[in-house]
């Protein structure tokens, strides 16, 4: 099965041999908290930075992640056994995601339309916006200001092109997993990811010659 663990290797949190996703969510479902513990230990982190990248706020990402987890064990029962459990949490947390910047969309207008006062500092738009003194684990890791543009840059892309650039470039799903996390053809993710490359070498193509005068951005297409 796709995204299952196939090999059989101790397990740091309970000493005892991993056993694959799909055998983990069976025992789920027979009452076996202790493997949705296993299932949570094994993606936990992915999850977790792909939500951090997509929200880009330490705080929402941690409360995202951890929806995340609550949603997928209520919903265990509606979990196809043929399906992957890696494509399927990772399609829950990007429903998260979109969910999250639909309320952040619609929280900045708000904020925009409403007169300024002292009561509404609290809900100023650029809260969720990293900086020196916010604790973001992903700028804590990019420090270099080229991995900041480019994190500015992404972050400026579509909810489609933007996912697709996190799941295949960052976090090295592959086509086919892309495509039924993102619920649309393998075709598709391909164009979304041209499309994404192109927007994001335009965006940072003046910064990179400013730096680098005479050089032009690799094309990434090796890896394709």
């Amino acid at each position: 099965m796709t995204g299952a663990t196939t090999t059989m290797t101790a397990s740091p949190r309970t000493g005892v041999m991993d056993t694959t996703d799909s055998m983990l969510v069976r025992r789920c479902l027979e009452g076996d908290l202790g493997a949705y513990a296993d299932l949570v230990d094994r993606y936990k982190n992915p999850v977790h930075r792909f939500v951090a990248r997509s929200v880009r706020n330490a705080t929402d990402a941690e409360d995202l992640t951890q929806d995340v987890f609550v949603q997928a064990y209520a919903s265990l029962g509606r979990f196809r056994s043929d399906a992957a459990f890696k494509t399927w949490i990772f399609r829950i947390a990007h429903n998260r995601v979109i969910d999250y910047s639909r309320r952040q969309r619609k929280r900045r207008q708000v904020v925009a339309s409403a007169p300024s006062s002292p009561e509404d500092e609290d809900l100023s738009p650029t809260e969720d916006l990293p900086g020196p003194a916010r604790d973001n684990p992903i700028t804590g890791l990019c420090r270099d200001e080229l991995a900041a543009r480019v994190q500015d840059a992404v972050a400026g892309l579509s909810d489609k092109l933007r996912l697709v650039v996190i799941l295949y470039d960052f976090e090295g799903h592959s086509y086919e997993e892309v495509a039924a996390i993102a619920g649309c053809p393998v075709g598709t993710v391909k164009s979304r990811l041209f499309n994404a490359r192109s927007e994001l070498k335009r965006k940072l193509s003046s910064y990179i010659a400013a730096r680098l005068p005479g050089e032009t951005p690799d094309d990434d297409e090796g890896r394709r």
